[in-house]
């Protein structure tokens, strides 16, 4: 259940954000703005996860829709934010709009129109790099437990060794949103 309400609780602090913004005016603007990015980053992240609270197969066909249409509401966003630097007063209506209605669609359980077909016209799906950055982490992660392993150190030495790899694996891959990507070791953890 958690899974399913994070986009709505990550659209609602970019929508704070977004009002933020908008009554604080130019007296903050560079560091709400940049506030509003981290939120936006964040809202564009868990769109692009949404097929997954669905519980379709990986590689299904629906799933592959499910993605497309994820990866293109994406682009309306990054679209929509582009023009933060544009006219950024001017832009926070439309971008809370847009944001509204993806949280109004997705409460209702449309996962697959979660932008009517005209909000994503001329776009260009965004690509998800996520896959790639779990993967390097992953190898990084191996190669640090062989190397330490290599070092023949007590085996309360080489599991530490290995976590604070880890973690630094993590770190240098993930940069500022680090901390969000350690949800990848619970994942790999396990319960």
């Amino acid at each position: 259940m958690a899974r399913k309400t994070l986009l709505i609780g990550r659209i609602e602090r970019a929508v704070l954000a977004a009002d933020r913004v908008r009554r604080e005016g130019s007296r903050k603007l560079p560091r709400n703005v940049n506030r509003l990015f981290a939120c936006l980053k964040d809202v564009k992240h868990q769109v692009a996860r949404t097929h997954q609270a669905t519980g379709f197969m990986v590689f299904s066909p629906r799933a592959r829709q499910l993605r497309q249409h994820q990866s293109l509401v994406a682009a309306a966003i990054q679209r929509a934010e582009a023009q933060l630097d544009v006219d950024p007063l001017a832009t926070l209506t439309g971008l809370s709009a847009l944001l509204l209605k993806i949280a109004d669609r997705y409460t209702r359980g449309q996962t697959g129109a979660l932008l009517p077909p005209e909000d994503l016209q001329d776009l260009q799906p965004s690509r998800d790099w996520e896959p790639v950055r779990m993967v390097i982490t992953a190898l990084f992660i191996a190669g640090a437990a062989v190397a330490i392993a290599v070092l023949d150190l007590p085996d309360a030495a080489t599991t530490a060794l290995i976590g604070a790899a880890g973690i630094l694996g993590v770190s240098l891959v993930y940069g500022r949103s680090a901390r969000s990507a350690m949800d990848l070791i619970d994942v790999v953890r396990g319960p």
